[in-house]
């Protein structure tokens, strides 16, 4: 008749290691969903304005009559290029690092300002392409090729698309 009424230390002991590892792997767990949790949707953001950016960059290309560098000559690769869409309407895009600046000027306002960020170390580079008709380049292209940064994307629009079918006023003699 003689009954234990109590734990022994060591079994104590043997049940908080066991709840201690539990606790250890459900925290790393936790911690390695939230990191790629945040991975992803910093992804999806990074996409999401690169798409936005397409788009804004096509729409100004097919509305704009001219496209260039903002100055004449790129003085580098970071230099600003600008749309021309009517003689007192500008649109410029400034390369900055690791986003693109697009600044909308009418009659010397400025009305519109817009910040689209792009994936960590991409450079981006504007072209025009005469030889294809006019067309106009944007390239963004990862510092390093790595499985992570992605690959490079090139963005092409036609200039003046949205004028091409306008009527041309007749002159009378």
């Amino acid at each position: 008749m003689n009954r234990r009424k109590g734990a022994s230390l060591v079994e104590l002991l043997a049940v908080m290691a066991v709840g201690s590892a539990v606790v250890g792997v459900a925290v790393a767990m936790i911690h390695t969903v939230l990191r790629t949790e945040s991975a992803v949707r910093e992804r999806l953001e990074t996409r999401a304005a690169v798409s936005l950016l397409a788009r804004q960059f096509r729409s100004d290309a097919h509305e704009a009559d001219g496209f260039g560098p903002a100055g004449g000559e790129p003085s580098s690769l970071d230099s600003p290029w600008q749309f021309t869409i009517a003689p007192d309407h500008q649109v410029r895009y400034t390369p900055q690092p690791g986003r693109i600046l697009r600044e909308e000027r009418i009659g010397g306002e400025l009305p519109k300002r817009e910040m689209f960020r792009l994936p960590q170390e991409t450079s981006a580079v504007f072209e025009r392409v005469l030889e294809h008709g006019n067309v106009v380049t944007l390239r963004l292209s990862p510092a390093a090729q790595t499985p992570e940064s992605g690959r490079a994307l090139r963005i092409e629009a036609w200039l003046g698309m949205n004028n091409r079918f306008a009527r041309i006023p007749e002159v009378s003699p």
